[in-house]
């Protein structure tokens, strides 16, 4: 920094010592830095910081009770009205960019509001023409299809979405369920498309999401593994585990959840039903 600054910096640290040994009572020490402050501050051309000083000694000469803060006070007041016309170019042009800032903030939210009212005027129009496009407004078939007026339009023949076709085989056939890892990550990488898509068939076409059509097949495998007779030796928890669910709590919460009874009471009614029919037979 050059000499005025490296000066002007002197005098304010100087400065900000004194107040603070003013702060602490230690007024003695204070009065020696607040000195040190103002000779520098009388080199300087800035006549603000020597009016800052000298009304810090005026208030220094009050507390002692000195009859010098006068003094002080009257040095302070003269160097103020000299920069009084500064100040007052500094305020009025310091009132022009705030008021320049708020027209321009003002034109900005105009333009804001406006766009949002068009765009808000677009999607009102691109909804009534898809809505007409889809026979949802019949006021409008009169002109749009004359030969359907007062008759109801044709429905539209049915796209199978190829998605949800090869998520069918990739569950049905492949059995990727009885991965107990799986995620809808994976899938969507199997299928080439984005994890969204999949929920978005999902939810058009079971009204379920991810998480509850692998359950549901899961669950519904573990009925085939029960109700098959090779199974009677196996436990509970290996069925689970067959069908892509390794916990036994998970297993238990979800067959009752999805079936309406527990896994041990579905299976001992399968066992009696099986029983009661071959008695039936042997009759």
């Amino acid at each position: 920094p050059g000499v005025y600054e490296r000066d002007s910096l002197r005098a304010y640290l100087y400065q900000t010592i004194g107040r603070n040994f003013q702060g602490n009572n230690a007024r003695k020490r204070s009065f020696e830095y607040f000195r040190k402050a103002l000779g520098i501050a009388q080199v300087l051309p800035d006549s603000m910081m020597q009016s800052k000083i000298l009304l810090d000694f005026g208030i220094l000469h009050y507390e002692e009770g000195t009859d010098s803060a006068r003094f002080f006070y009257k040095q302070a007041m003269a160097i103020l009205p000299r920069e009084r016309g500064r100040l007052q170019r500094i305020k009025i042009l310091y009132n022009s960019i705030l008021g320049l800032v708020r027209q321009r903030s003002r034109l900005w939210q105009a333009r804001v509001h406006s766009y949002a009212v068009l765009m808000n005027k677009y999607k009102t129009e691109k909804m009534a023409a898809e809505a007409a496009m889809l026979e949802l407004t019949p006021p409008s078939d009169a002109i749009i299809r004359p030969a359907f007026a007062g008759k109801k339009p044709p429905k539209a023949p049915s796209v199978k979405d190829p998605t949800y076709i090869e998520l069918q085989h990739l569950f049905q056939v492949k059995a990727v369920y009885k991965d107990p890892n799986l995620r809808i990550e994976d899938v969507s990488q199997w299928l080439n498309v984005t994890p969204r898509q999949i929920s978005a068939v999902l939810k058009a076409r079971e009204a379920s999401t991810f998480i509850q059509y692998v359950n549901q097949f899961r669950i519904k495998e573990a009925r085939r593994i029960m109700e098959d007779p090779s199974s009677d030796s196996l436990k509970l928890e290996a069925i689970g585990e067959m069908a892509g669910i390794p916990t036994r709590s998970n297993f238990y919460k979800l067959f009752e959840s999805i079936v309406g009874v527990p896994p041990g009471h579905y299976r001992r009614n399968i066992i009696d039903s099986t029983s009661v029919s071959a008695e039936g037979a042997e009759d």
